[in-house]
């Protein structure tokens, strides 16, 4: 799930409204699209929030199925985005170029986003050959690498699309790991598949060797699974964008890089370093219907510094609604939209703040959800 730039747009105190969201002293976030991505201003000083529906929610917090490693994973240990060439930037493969972009989110836990993970992933050239391994890609270290998940749960990677070799349809491998030290305190292995039209499209340009002798339906690792096919965007001639949800269980409250330095990234997994000193506070919460018979999430948040908020209402261990943003010192009157799809009951607002030094403080409140109208 693609969030927007919480600034995106913002000029001299302004938001843009969307199409159809009335905005007033105290604005509320109105749906925007189909994505469920919405805005919201608050009574005090600017703040942008972007939310997320139930409907956006529930396709993220699947869990995602474990696939075998394969033989062909070697633990380089290259934290980098593009890796498209050997590390020493020589030997740059061609091919469709491919941006992937991965969150990592707990899937047991509300769809807490999973911070400070390591993400490897490694997959073949157009040619069908791995980087490290035998003949050609031996003494090389192409299309291998990983990143560090930020504070959204997220990694991007620059590559290539991967062609195939016999026996497997087209793949990327891909592991997410946790660390104390040098040792590893979690560790997922799956792969990553695309729809079989972008596969053949693909294969039939120049420099890939055609259509697979094994599609997507033949593939017994991939095996249907449709949570580990990754939604794309793009052509051939410009590339494609794809971005994937990976929904885990069990995941750690921490985690260092690899090798324990606990630096460039690493971080608290879910942003839920609990200290005292985080100089905000989330004040009350209700959902009340406005006049138009419209059910919104009102959170009353006090600040004493600019912090970044995350929202969540869960019900029965899953988010149900989610929005995120930035507030300055003030105090806040936050409103997010409750979709008609949400039912009417008892639900858990949980608001993370964050201060600019990483101090986290998590609050959460009881509300009642009412009929909507």
């Amino acid at each position: 799930m693609c969030e927007t730039d919480h600034y995106a747009g913002v000029s001299k105190g302004v938001v843009p409204a969307e199409p159809g969201i009335r905005m007033t002293r105290r604005q509320s976030i109105g749906a925007a699209g189909a994505a469920g991505v919405a805005y919201a201003l608050t009574r005090g000083p600017l703040a942008l929030f972007s939310g997320s529906t139930s409907e956006a929610i529930a396709a993220s917090c699947v869990l995602t199925p474990a696939k075998t490693e394969g033989p062909y994973f070697v633990d380089e240990l290259l934290e980098r985005s593009n890796i498209k060439s050997d590390s020493d930037g020589s030997n740059i493969q061609s091919g469709v170029p491919l941006e992937l972009k991965v969150n990592v989110v707990g899937q047991d836990d509300g769809c807490a986003v999973g911070e400070g993970l390591v993400v490897d992933i490694w997959h073949c050239n157009a040619a069908g050959v791995y980087s490290d391994v035998s003949g050609a890609g031996l003494g090389h270290d192409f299309l291998r690498g990983y990143q560090v998940t930020d504070s959204n749960g997220q990694v991007t990677f620059q590559t290539i699309f991967p062609g195939w070799y016999s026996g497997r349809t087209v793949h990327i491998h891909f592991k997410v790991r946790a660390f104390d030290g040098n040792s590893t305190t979690y560790e997922f292995t799956s792969q990553f598949f695309f729809d079989q039209a972008v596969d053949n499209a693909v294969q039939a340009t120049s420099g890939y060797k055609g259509t697979p002798d094994t599609l997507n339906s033949g593939d017994n690792i991939y095996g249907n699974d449709t949570e580990v096919l990754v939604p794309v965007t793009g052509s051939t001639g410009a590339g494609y964008s794809g971005e994937i949800t990976v929904g885990l269980t069990g995941l750690p409250a921490t985690s260092d890089n690899p090798g324990g330095s606990g630096g460039g990234g690493g971080g608290t997994g879910g942003g839920a370093s609990e200290t005292d000193e985080v100089e905000a506070e989330l004040v009350s919460a209700r959902v009340k219907t406005d006049k138009d018979g419209r059910r919104v999430l009102v959170a009353k948040l006090k600040a004493d510094e600019k912090v970044d908020v995350k929202l969540r209402l869960i019900r029965k261990g899953k988010a149900i609604l989610r929005g995120k943003g930035t507030v300055r010192k003030g105090r806040h009157e936050v409103e997010l939209r409750v979709p008609k799809r949400i039912d009417a009951g008892k639900a858990t607002l949980k608001a993370v703040l964050e201060d600019g030094a990483g101090n986290v403080e998590t609050s959460t409140r009881k509300v009642h959800v009412p009929r909507g109208k």
